[in-house]
């Protein structure tokens, strides 16, 4: 995955495409893209999984 945790912050490493699909998928809207997308609608591509999206559990998670 391109997102991990780290101190219970999420870190986006070198792969992302910004194709927004972690805002969008985040079901209490945590990761936002500034003042962007705060109170604004979610869209679900279909063609990208919540397992293209999943962060690695880790031994403290």
């Amino acid at each position: 995955g391109n997102i991990t945790l780290v101190e219970e912050k999420p870190v986006f490493s070198h792969h992302c495409e910004v194709c927004c699909a972690c805002i969008h998928a985040c079901p209490v809207q945590a990761i936002q893209a500034g003042s962007q997308t705060g109170n604004r609608q979610r869209y679900r591509n279909p063609n990208v999984t919540l397992a293209d999206l999943k962060i690695p559990k880790t031994e403290t998670s």
